[in-house]
C-alpha cells in the first residue's frame, strides 16, 4: 500500500498569498468606506478600550467574559453608515463577543434591512 506524503512543506507556501489577499481586500474596502480608517485610529482604540472596561470585558448579549484582545468587540448598537457623529457616539457602543457580533448581530441587521 502506498504511503501518504507529508503536506506541511506544500502548505507553507499558502500563507503569504492569503495575507496578500487580505491586505488587498482591506485596501479596497478602505478606498470605498472612509470609516475603515477610523477603526485603525488611536481615538478608536481608546474608545474601544473604554467600552470594554465599562462592560467588565463581558458580552452584553450572552454574558461571555474574556480578557483576550480579539474575543470582544466594541459594537455600534445602531449602524453608523459612515456618519461620523454616530460612529464616535459613546452611547451608541456596546461590548459584544465575537460570535454575537459577527454572526448573530450581522444576521439580524441583514434581516431587518439596516
Amino acid at each position: 500500500m502506498a504511503r501518504l506524503k507529508p503536506m506541511a512543506g506544500r502548505l507553507t507556501g499558502l500563507a503569504p498569498r492569503l495575507s496578500t489577499m487580505d491586505r488587498t481586500r482591506d485596501q479596497a474596502r478602505a478606498a470605498v468606506k472612509r470609516s475603515r480608517a477610523w477603526y485603525s485610529s488611536k481615538r478608536w482604540q481608546d474608545l474601544r478600550w473604554q467600552v470594554l472596561l465599562e462592560a467588565g470585558f463581558t458580552c452584553a448579549r450572552c454574558g461571555f467574559a474574556s480578557l483576550e484582545k480579539r474575543a470582544l468587540v466594541a459594537d455600534h448598537v445602531e449602524p453608523h453608515r459612515e456618519d461620523e457623529v454616530r460612529f464616535w457616539d459613546r452611547s451608541n457602543l456596546q461590548c459584544l463577543c465575537w460570535t454575537c457580533h459577527s454572526r448573530d448581530k450581522q444576521r439580524e441587521e441583514i434581516a431587518s434591512g439596516r
